[in-house]
């Protein structure tokens, strides 16, 4: 595992399509997302302290 989520993602994503009857095409476009956004969740605990959470939003299509 790495310190970076979308990567692990891609590592299993490549890990999968061995099982997957998706084409090499769609997998390739599963790596790129047209957009990704990643925030702080800051969250005060029951304990008092403040603890800060790492949110993420990743778009692949943009359509509606």
């Amino acid at each position: 595992m790495t310190d970076n989520i979308f990567e692990d993602a891609l590592t299993h994503l490549d890990h999968a399509k061995q099982y997957s009857h998706a084409d090499d095409e769609t997998i390739e476009r599963l790596k790129h997302p047209k957009s990704a956004l990643e925030f702080s969740i800051p969250v005060r605990m029951d304990n008092g302290s403040l603890k800060i959470f790492t949110g993420y939003r990743v778009r692949y299509n943009d359509s509606r």
